[in-house]
């Protein structure tokens, strides 16, 4: 399947703002931004509630001097997945806001929308965010909360990245997560290190290792992986 195939216009009528059309990002929560330090999905894609990209439409952009990005969307609201007769009757509308009030400390919001059609109730999405960074401690906190088939759902992720650099004189990241959904937990720990790093600190090799619990259904994995990534201008 293709994740993404869109055609964007830049600085449309509004500055530093981009029209995108086709199979786009998902505004919403942390998914849209998910790198995979942390090795587990973002928690919309972990607990099925919201894909990291669909079809439809979107306005993004940033705000002058770095204060935080918005975005205003309509999408198909069932995935990238699902193209044809699977798209749905009834588009998913969404707005998603960021704000950074001061330099390290950033607070975001994310809300879905998708009306009624025929015998099916309406969904909704929401979520908030919370940032801290503070080198070499980073710290991410989400709330998710969702209503599909008249059923609600609710969660919170809370994840603390703390860079060893300085303490080890080697490129490593220590990795810790917390989520609560649905009255089930989940329990991570990890560790990141980077082996080689491309242009303006971009990974390029990283070594992952980590171990994942969840305590009420006794399940224990251990996790391993090397991620290459790479980029060129064609």
């Amino acid at each position: 399947k293709v994740k993404y195939a869109y055609v964007q216009f830049k600085d449309l009528l509004i500055p530093h703002s981009r029209f995108t059309w086709g199979l786009v990002k998902t505004y919403f929560g942390t998914v849209y931004e998910w790198d995979y330090t942390c090795m587990e999905k973002a928690p919309e894609d972990l607990y099925h509630a919201v894909s990291s990209t669909d079809y439809g439409l979107s306005l993004s952009g940033s705000f002058p001097g770095e204060y935080g990005e918005y975005a205003v969307f309509l999408l198909n609201g069932e995935g990238y997945r699902k193209t044809g007769r699977d798209v749905d009757l009834s588009p998913a509308s969404g707005v998603h806001l960021r704000i950074t009030p001061i330099h390290g400390i950033t607070l975001g919001g994310s809300l879905i929308y998708e009306p009624p059609v025929d015998t099916l109730p309406y969904e909704l999405y929401a979520a908030g965010v919370v940032k801290i960074r503070k080198d070499p401690v980073s710290i991410t906190g989400e709330y998710l909360y969702t209503e599909e088939n008249g059923e609600a759902k609710q969660g919170f992720m809370a994840m603390f990245f703390f860079n060893l650099k300085k303490l080890v004189k080697k490129d490593l990241q220590f990795v810790l997560r917390w989520d609560r959904w649905n009255e089930e937990n989940l329990l991570f720990s990890g560790l990141n290190w980077y082996i080689l790093r491309r242009e303006k600190g971009k990974p390029g090799i990283v070594l992952q290792t980590a171990w994942e619990r969840k305590p009420e259904k006794m399940k224990d994995r251990l996790m391993f992986q090397i991620r290459w990534e790479f980029a060129t201008k064609i």
